[in-house]
């Protein structure tokens, strides 16, 4: 059994919603997932770009997946700390005589290579849209009172512009 975590700077909601997201798979995880059938949900069959197939045997929203595959059993545990970070745990338990040769020191490596690639893209991820969605604020703010004003542009407004750009 290997195990490996990570925590992420982001709310669980956010970390949950980029775990589901297939096309997201293959930059994290390094394999690309073709599809989910019929949806995430236990007993559900994932379809990988390889052509290979895993079923999910747990799910708990925003709590833990088990991906069984030929060979071994996945766990994805996911643990809110507070309102803003979220810890991602995978446990990799080999099955059916399979091993690893070098006790799993490489398998290590690469898991927690593969969190940290996901802390990196969420992170960043959820950094832009929260850019995206101050700027919109601020635009909606100062569009409004803008309108408020019959169209006057005031300093004030300038200076509020000025403040959050």
């Amino acid at each position: 059994m290997i195990k490996a975590s990570v925590r992420i700077n982001c709310p669980i909601d956010i970390v949950w919603n980029y775990f589901l997201t297939p096309s997201n798979w293959e930059k994290w995880w390094g394999g690309k997932i073709k599809k989910v059938v019929p949806r995430w949900q236990e007993n559900c069959e994932i379809e990988w770009g390889s052509g290979e197939v895993s079923r999910i045997i747990v799910f708990s929203p925003k709590n833990v997946v088990v991906i069984s595959g030929a060979w071994m059993d996945t766990t994805y545990n996911f643990q809110a700390v507070g309102n803003t970070e979220t810890i991602v745990e995978i446990i990799e338990k080999p099955k059916r005589g399979a091993y690893f040769t070098d006790g799993g020191l490489a398998e290590r490596i690469r898991l927690e290579s593969s969190l940290q690639k996901l802390k990196m893209l969420i992170e960043e991820e959820s950094t832009e849209i929260r850019i995206f969605e101050s700027i919109k604020d601020v635009f909606k703010k100062l569009w409004n009172k803008i309108f408020q004003n019959k169209g006057s542009f005031r300093h004030e407004y300038l200076e509020l512009f000025k403040k959050n750009f």
